[in-house]
């Protein structure tokens, strides 16, 4: 039985060729990237975390500096955003297609239990986020959650507003059924102030003669005023004075006579 000829590798550059165009390949089809240092991480924690994230529509793959440098370069993606990057230290690179939510969520999962991986920088949705910001992200609720929690937000005002409307009808019932109760106490209470008013008409040319009594009173304290009461006195005076005075001529023309005739 003739031997199967297996497939020679490629190495050296043209192996590197290879890598490098793969890696390009997959720049340009993802819509986010993560590096990170996975320098401490085991076989085990690698391939769990690799599993979880092909769920996602994700990918976990290790690279080297200088073939991820020149990928990097040739994409037009991401050449601007990872200008000012330096490739330091061991790298491994989190591709994401479409939404990155769920995929950031796995790896802040194993970097809250193991440490691990660092993020080094994260591109996401066309922005140069740091190793914080990636995770603020990651703990952000997933869109199933947000669906979710709208949906509540906006059947709670709905449930509270036909709650306020029951019990505002059912006040209004209970008001209509005490003023129908009510309703010939209020037409007493209604007419009693027509007396009222009859009294207050009646007493009006009493408050018109009112005032005419305060002016007079204020007029006889007046020092003018009161010289007349004193001029009133002065005839009685005078006139008792006049009537001795007539009283003495008659006297005497008496007296002359009754001397006359003597």
């Amino acid at each position: 039985m003739p031997k199967i000829k297996q497939p020679t590798k490629k190495a050296g550059r043209a192996r590197k060729e290879v890598v490098v165009e793969e890696l390009f390949q997959r720049l340009e089809g993802s819509d986010s990237v993560v590096l990170t240092d996975y320098q401490g991480l085991t076989h085990h924690q690698l391939e769990g975390l690799k599993k979880e994230l092909k769920k996602k529509n994700a990918s976990f793959s290790i690279t080297k500096n200088t073939l991820l440098k020149i990928s990097v370069e040739k994409s037009k993606k991401y050449a601007d955003l990872l200008k000012d990057y330096t490739y330091e230290g061991p790298t491994a690179v989190l591709f994401v297609k479409g939404e990155f939510l769920d995929a950031l969520k796995e790896l802040a999962k194993l970097n809250k239990t193991a440490g691990l991986p660092k993020i080094k920088i994260g591109i996401l949705d066309g922005q140069s986020l740091d190793e914080e910001q990636v995770l603020r992200i990651a703990s952000l609720p997933n869109k199933e959650t947000l669906l979710a929690q709208l949906a509540g937000m906006l059947n709670s005002p709905i449930s509270g507003l036909v709650f306020v409307l029951n019990a505002n009808l059912q006040k209004l019932v209970f008001v209509l059924n005490e003023i129908s109760k009510n309703k010939p106490a209020s037409q007493a209470s209604v007419a009693a102030p027509k007396p009222v008013v009859q009294a207050t008409d009646e007493a009006m040319p009493v408050t018109v003669q009112a005032p005419s009594e305060e002016v007079a009173t204020p007029a006889r304290e007046d020092p003018e005023v009161s010289a007349e009461p004193t001029a009133d006195v002065m005839p009685q005076t005078a006139e008792e004075a006049v009537e001795p005075v007539d009283t003495k001529p008659t006297e005497n023309t008496d007296v002359t006579t009754e001397g006359g005739d003597k």
